[in-house]
């Protein structure tokens, strides 16, 4: 079983004459999670770099509501029917939990 990455919230902030810019973990900023490397790079790309992972935590658990939400629905229309489309979205790649697969997480967690 794959471990569990840390939990969020994650922050990041830009430091002055530094060669990163370090991405933090917990609303305290207690533990430093990862760093972009800004020594060869454009800093409005490495600030953007920056905001994606710091928001991977949130990113991650609204995909997984998401899916949730989905095959909620799916199972509903099934009923009435009319599943056979979103049965197509959930196996599709879009929203099949390859993400997630990839995360190292399950939708289920």
């Amino acid at each position: 079983m794959p471990s569990k990455h840390t939990p969020g919230p994650w922050s990041w902030e830009h430091r002055e004459r530094f060669v990163g810019l370090p991405i933090f973990a917990g609303d305290d900023r207690s533990r430093q999670v990862a760093i972009v490397d800004v020594t060869n790079a454009d800093i409005g790309v490495a600030r953007a770099d920056a905001r994606l992972i710091a928001a991977t935590p949130d990113l991650l658990k609204e995909h997984k509501a998401l899916i949730g939400r989905v095959r909620e629905m799916s199972k509903a229309l099934r009923r009435k029917g009319l599943g056979g489309w979103v049965d197509e979205w959930l196996s599709d790649g879009v929203l099949s939990g390859e993400a997630i697969a990839k995360a190292g997480g399950s939708d289920a967690d």
